[in-house]
């Protein structure tokens, strides 16, 4: 972090400030920044865990047919 605001020149408080805007962010902007910024149906979503408990949850979620890449 430290090497990333001397090369990008941060200003010395970068991450005080980061954790400012964490504070104060809330559902609602989380929700306004993800319409503005996401397109859901352009995205590839890469899940890794237990397929046989998870795949068909997975499922559930409305996304499309997941795709196993691991048997």
């Amino acid at each position: 972090m430290l090497e990333n605001i001397s090369k990008y020149g941060w200003s010395y408080d970068y991450v005080k400030q980061r954790e400012q805007i964490v504070k104060n962010m809330t559902v609602e902007r989380i929700k306004a920044l993800s319409t503005r910024y996401l397109n859901s149906g352009r995205m590839v979503w890469l899940i890794v865990g237990d397929a046989k408990t998870q795949l068909p949850r997975m499922k559930e979620l409305g996304f499309g047919d997941p795709i196993l890449l691991n048997k």
